[in-house]
């Protein structure tokens, strides 16, 4: 628990009923819990209803106003009231519910201020501020100087000095086709784990110092913040050792603000976030429209990471608005997943239309193309070779499922996690593998994708019940947070680590042993991008195999070379 919620936590601890969850959050999370304990203890013993209640909110529980009503008219004592009542200048002389009311009828803010002194709390954890790296939106980055690599003194990232030969391949191909004025797309596929942003980045190097040396700007895309701070992180560490001249690097995404000194550049690059886009191309403020106009005009290169999600409307437009202005404008497609549906649909042949059919493959030493890249780089040791259980649920639906997860229809889907969710027999056997698997090595480090965000929870709280060392990451998880439990998770200081949909992409530990999908996975590429997580071999600092361990639902299992090589049929030449 964070220890922002402990002080309320304790003013709280045994005056929640099931009742109360129940208004909050709505009764699944609170009858899974109830009915996980009857059938794993037998045991009719009430739950900690506090934990889960303030687990479930998080930072936002002193702004939820359910939670917020209901503890300033029944769950603060006399003496908390009175301090309230302190904090707020009200009258004292009032009889105590007329008082609640009163306070509990003020603004939102003004209640959550004033709870946030009376809890002697910090208040940056229940009302979000813009962190410094997120309020930086420019930096000029300067290459180091030359200086001697073999120098024990000087501490170099050594992935900033090489690219694996697989990866030059893939590199050299990409820049051949950059400098080719015939060509003006072409995706990149490179499964997850194999470095395909670090060996796009080398690339984009190599043309920043030649074509577009004095004049132009290159746009990186991505619909994720996670995306664009791993892209902007790897780029700007690259050309400090890469690059040939200082240049501008520009956020525009996140909280970063718009930073109109790019007015007066010739040169630079900006990473972009989609909506972030979008909301600009939907401003009518002259300083905006100055502000897209130049990125218009000045892009020579344009990237899109995750490009099998190019074809929704909102990504389409603010890729044909940055490269319709400059006809020698290069675009570049970057996925480990390049299709949109999981059949063979005209959606699928117009993506890669989009990109000109030109599709840049995994090739061996001697140029042939490899039909399976993953078991390819699983044999170089740059994947990990995967160990695959089906664990196999028969859980009670209303209506038996015989369809693949991809025909599941939206009811199916809500119907299949909320029984996922409350099913004890389910919970029982995630535990009972977490168990098996910490059995076999203590240091495991397991990586679980809950049926849902209040799975996460339920899971964490049954967990650390048995003794399991775990955390779990929401969408809601405040960034600091989300930060320290990533940073610990990779250095090994708990075992467990849950999430729903939040660590999808963006997300990296070489030194993740386990991954259970316990989640309804109806998608293609959501299921490939899930089990990427887990692909990383021994020589991108992962292990030599990891175990993928899937809970299927009465519905169709996943296989990772399948879902990673599906797409290519939908391709006309590769190159």
């Amino acid at each position: 628990m964070n220890k922002n919620l402990e002080p309320i936590y304790t003013k709280i601890n045994g005056k929640i009923s099931q009742q109360i969850v129940k208004t909050i959050l709505g009764d699944t999370a609170s009858s899974a819990l109830v009915l996980f304990e009857r059938e794993y203890y037998r045991s009719e013993n009430v739950f900690d209803e506090a934990r889960l209640l303030l687990e479930s909110l998080q930072n936002t529980a002193l702004s939820n106003q359910l939670f917020v009503e209901i503890l300033i008219m029944d769950l603060l004592d006399i003496v908390d009231l009175k301090d309230l009542i302190s904090i707020l200048n009200l009258q004292d002389n009032l009889p105590n519910f007329e008082t609640r009311r009163i306070i509990s009828k003020m603004s939102k803010a003004k209640k959550t201020n004033a709870l946030v002194k009376l809890f002697k709390v910090d208040a940056n954890y229940f009302v979000e501020r813009k962190s410094v790296s997120d309020a930086i939106s420019h930096e000029i980055v300067t290459p180091y100087s030359p200086i001697n690599i073999n120098d024990p003194q000087i501490d170099i990232p050594k992935e900033y000095l090489i690219l694996h030969d697989y990866q030059k391949r893939v590199k050299d191909t990409s820049t051949k086709m950059l400098l080719d004025s015939n060509i003006k797309k072409f995706m990149m596929h490179m499964p997850t784990g194999s470095g395909k942003t670090k060996t796009c980045v080398e690339s984009i190097i190599d043309y920043m110092r030649t074509v577009i040396s004095s004049d132009g700007y290159v746009v990186w895309f991505a619909h994720s913040k996670e995306l664009c701070d791993q892209a902007y992180e790897t780029l700007k560490n690259m050309w400090r050792f890469r690059g040939d001249e200082a240049i501008s690097f520009y956020k525009v995404f996140g909280d970063a603000d718009i930073d109109l000194n790019l007015l007066s550049q010739e040169r630079a690059v900006l990473f972009i976030g989609f909506q972030k886009f979008n909301s600009l191309l939907a401003s009518t403020d002259q300083n905006i429209l100055r502000f897209r106009t130049r990125i218009a005009s000045k892009s020579k290169l344009i990237v899109v990471d995750e490009a099998h999600k190019s074809m929704a409307p909102t990504y389409k437009n603010a890729i044909n608005y940055c490269q319709s202005n400059f006809i020698n404008c290069k675009l570049i497609g970057l996925t480990a997943t390049p299709g949109r549906t999981n059949e063979d649909s005209e959606e699928n042949n117009f993506l890669a239309n989009f990109f000109d059919n030109n599709l840049i493959v995994i090739k061996d030493v001697d140029g042939v193309e490899q039909s399976n890249p993953v078991a390819y780089l699983q044999g170089e040791n740059v994947l990990a070779n995967i160990n695959e259980t089906i664990i196999e649920i028969d859980m009670n639906l209303k209506s038996k499922l015989l369809v693949s997860a991809e025909e599941l229809s939206v009811k199916q889907l809500e119907e299949i996690s909320k029984e996922a969710v409350i099913n004890p027999l389910r919970n029982i056997k995630i535990l009972e593998t977490v168990k098996e698997r910490i059995s076999i090595n203590d240091n495991e480090s397991i990586l679980i994708f809950a049926a849902s965000t209040e799975h996460c929870i339920i899971l964490d709280i049954i967990f650390k019940r048995e003794k399991i060392s775990s955390e779990y990451i929401l969408g809601t998880t405040s960034k600091e947070d989300r930060e320290r439990i990533i940073r610990e998770f990779k250095e090994k200081k708990f075992n467990v680590l849950i999430n729903y949909s939040v660590l999808t992409t963006g997300f990296d530990a070489p030194q993740l042993n386990t991954l259970i999908i316990a989640r309804t996975v109806n998608s293609n590429i959501l299921g490939s991008q899930i089990i990427g997580r887990a692909l990383r071999g021994k020589r991108n600092g992962g292990n030599a195999e990891n175990n993928i361990i899937v809970f299927k639902d009465n519905i169709s299992g996943l296989d990772p070379s399948f879902l990673f090589s599906y797409w290519e049929s939908f391709w006309g030449k590769k190159i």
